[in-house]
């Protein structure tokens, strides 16, 4: 992102954005501007290292509260439950049902709170309903940034935090991350026909990597 913007002539812009701090940190470099969630509100936020305070366009983003949209919504499977007989069984001991989340589905996204509060959205960032609150966040700065709209290449990173968080606590061979890796496949899918629909095909470069693989938990490699 940073030779990008130096390469341009500090024309392009990079933004990235997580539901982890460091996820968009590291991606968003010196130049660029980064936005994460603060897990005490449900809003996105950023560092002052990037400027004084939040551009308009996040503040009135984060006025919406689109976080609390999914508190007490159960997280099910999105497919019958035969389709995940490759996983896990649902309900193993190595499990943490993370922030009340439990360890079967259908999981109740509460915190166990009785409103939207700091363990709710954490538990949240577990979920595939995290995938949805960054793509919303992410088609907001493409319309505010007017990225890739102005002559020149921007860079828009955008770090899946979920199948991370949900593979720590539920393990990688679980249905909970089988069934979020089969969201994040039709997630990705709708955004992209989105920004293709926005920008033309032909304008966009799309490329997908990852940080770190995933062993699975030493309970399910020692049965």
């Amino acid at each position: 992102g940073d030779e990008l913007i130096l390469a341009q002539g500090k024309q392009s812009k990079t933004i990235a954005l997580a539901t982890k701090g460091r996820g968009a940190i590291l991606m968003g470099g010196r130049l660029g501007k980064t936005y994460w969630m603060n897990e005490d509100t449900g809003d996105m936020t950023t560092s002052t290292y990037y400027g004084p305070a939040l551009p308009a366009w996040v503040d009135t983003w984060n006025k919406k509260t689109l976080a609390d949209s999914w508190f007490g919504k159960a997280w099910d499977r999105a497919l019958p439950a035969s389709a995940y007989s490759t996983a896990a069984a649902d309900d193993t001991a190595s499990e943490g049902g993370w922030k009340g989340l439990g360890k079967t589905f259908p999981h109740k996204v509460d915190g166990k709170l009785k409103a939207p509060g700091p363990d709710y959205y954490e538990a949240l960032c577990a979920t595939p309903y995290a995938n949805d609150w960054e793509l919303d966040f992410a088609k907001a700065a493409v319309e505010s940034e007017q990225l890739g709209q102005r002559g020149v290449t921007d860079l828009l990173a955008i770090s899946i935090s979920a199948t991370d968080l949900a593979g720590h606590d539920f393990g990688p061979l679980s249905q909970e991350v089988q069934d979020i890796v089969v969201r994040t496949d039709k997630q990705l899918g709708d955004f992209l026909d989105w920004i293709y629909g926005k920008l033309g095909k032909e304008e966009v470069l799309v490329v997908l990597s990852a940080d770190h693989g995933g062993v699975p938990l030493p309970e399910q490699l020692s049965s």
